[in-house]
């Protein structure tokens, strides 16, 4: 029986958690194998599901029911992700194979890479226009292409390796981390690479205005982690943003997200377990509080700004951006066990539904105005 934990801050300022007790019976759809990575359509009609046995998986968002499924002869399917208009997706294999695949089944483009049978892990990211494919590989061969005409724009060799690539909002630069702590950054137009970062120590994101850059890295000259905000337009950090432990000890951070809004970005750091809030206007911290039991992995703002989810082993919580209040708590997976947790999350575009997959753990559909499962997908 699925147990949704839901808390209530009364006029005395007393929290109760009232606990419903959902129907174990619930739709529950068969799969293939484990999951290995999960998003859901710009247009909230379908979400795909990356399975270890190498294929893809297009489900209604509806209903769960399998609508098509995809492989690839270049190796299984690491990496996947949606175009803006839905039409097409982005794979990219654990060989290094770079793929598109139209929704209708119509296309296979294979962009780059070949059956080696040799790890090279390929990571995809589009432009926010849809006219940009940007890709990199775990071997450093860093590739932006023209969606349209599926040829390569510019190419460069990266040392280290290539661990997240990313576009800015405004289509003008992207970034590339590598597995060496370095970050990239590239003119889109000219493909030059017109920054670089060092000392890079987890995730990044830049701003939805396209304004600022907020990098994870490893102060030397502090010797403590920070986030850096940066004007995109300069080389210098606006304003550090640190986090202490109770004794004093500095921490180094785990998850970041920034809001639709731009005002504010939340953290948590890996060795506590507390959120903190941030305005970007000032770098002053709004609020803290302690979020989950353990590390916080996830953090995530709502499309519409509205809503914060956070998750950490099995427990997905959602808080109220404005009050900071706690709305939901679900539990995907087996807290006991590592895999089993909801390593993947992603919001409908319309804020209604949430999707939570593990890498061993079975795919969840919420209702969020409901807190009820939805459907379950093996």
């Amino acid at each position: 029986m699925l147990k949704l934990r839901i808390a209530l801050l009364t006029s005395l300022g007393l929290t109760l958690l009232l606990t419903l007790c959902l129907s174990s019976v619930r739709p529950s759809l068969a799969g293939y194998s484990s999951i290995r990575c999960a998003d859901y359509a710009p247009n909230g009609r379908t979400f795909l599901l990356c399975r270890q046995n190498g294929s893809l998986e297009i489900r209604d968002a509806r209903t769960g029911k399998l609508v098509q499924t995809f492989s690839s002869q270049n190796g299984p399917v690491a990496n996947a992700i949606y175009a803006p208009d839905a039409k097409t997706v982005a794979l990219g294999t654990a060989w290094g194979a770079v793929e598109l695949v139209s929704m209708d089944g119509t296309q296979h483009n294979i962009l780059a890479g070949k059956a080696e049978n040799e790890y090279n892990g390929a990571v995809v990211a589009f432009s926010p226009h849809g006219k940009l494919l940007l890709s990199g590989t775990y071997s450093g061969e860093a590739t932006l292409w023209d969606v349209a005409t599926k040829h390569p724009k510019f190419s460069l060799s990266v040392e280290g390796g290539i661990g997240q690539v990313m576009f800015a909002p405004d289509n003008k630069t992207a970034a590339i981390l590598t597995n060496h702590q370095k970050m990239l950054i590239l003119d889109t137009t000219t493909g030059k690479v017109v920054r670089h970062l060092e000392d890079i120590t987890g995730t990044s994101r830049y701003s939805s205005n396209s304004r600022w850059l907020l990098v994870n890295r490893y102060d030397l000259s502090l010797q403590k982690c920070v986030i850096t905000v940066y004007d995109v337009r300069d080389d210098n950090p606006l304003y550090l943003l640190t986090s202490t432990s109770a004794d004093g000890s500095p921490l180094c951070y785990e998850s970041l997200a920034v809001s639709v809004d731009n005002m504010i970005a939340a953290t948590s750091t890996r060795s506590e377990k507390d959120l903190t809030i941030w305005s970007l206007s000032t770098g002053k911290v709004v609020r803290t509080f302690e979020a989950h039991e353990d590390t916080i992995y996830n953090i995530r703002f709502s499309p519409n700004g509205h809503l914060l989810l956070t998750s950490s082993g099995a427990s997905v919580k959602l808080w109220n951006v404005a009050s900071g209040k706690l709305m939901q708590t679900f539990t995907s997976g087996d807290p006991e066990m590592d895999g089993l947790q909801p390593m993947f999350v992603a919001f409908a575009p319309d804020s209604h539904t949430l999707l939570t997959a593990g890498l061993y753990d079975d795919a969840h559909m919420w209702d969020l105005r409901t807190g009820k499962e939805l459907f379950q997908i093996h």
